[in-house]
């Protein structure tokens, strides 16, 4: 007699929705860690980099869009202890990030984000070993957007200083 437990379509649902959960959730890290190149290098850094630069706000306000990612992983039933760490790499990058051009160099090396993914990637895969997880998503290729970001950014940055000079 087969003592195996049945796979029932209620498991293959639940799969079926990890699956795409894990998809959706990949695409969102890679777009806010790894969406664009700096041409003629290998170095990838995402929206969360380019915020991060915003005087004041932009690390706070990337720490919110990194805590989606800690909020479901919660939310489909992630350990405590599995939280503590997703969210001791999202402080790290915080913490590190107010500092000025350290923490935007570092920004750009720590990738929270990925790694928050591949943490909850390694935990639903021992949970459920039949879980056929998505590839992670390749990294976008938009270098031109890149330098255009980069030189928007530069102007704003122009911009805010301009007006702390007296007149």
């Amino acid at each position: 007699m087969d003592s195996a437990p049945k796979t029932t379509q209620n498991d293959i649902r639940q799969q079926e929705k990890l699956h795409a959960l894990t998809g959706r959730l990949d695409n969102y890290a890679s777009l806010l860690d790894n969406k664009f190149r700096i041409p003629g290098t290998n170095i990838r850094f995402g929206w969360d980099a380019l915020l991060g630069l915003i005087p004041g706000i932009g690390d706070t306000m990337t720490l919110l869009f990194s805590a989606v990612i800690l909020i479901e992983a919660k939310r489909i039933g992630a350990p405590r202890a599995l939280l503590a760490k997703m969210a001791a790499n999202m402080g790290i990058e915080w913490l590190v990030g107010m500092i000025p051009v350290l923490g935007d160099a570092f920004d750009v090396y720590w990738k929270a984000n990925i790694r928050n993914m591949d943490l909850l990637k390694d935990h639903l895969a021992a949970q459920n070993p039949d879980l056929i997880l998505p590839e992670a998503p390749a990294p976008g290729k938009g270098w031109y957007w890149s330098l255009i970001l980069i030189g928007g950014l530069f102007l704003y940055l122009v911009f805010l200083s301009l007006q702390q000079l007296p007149i």
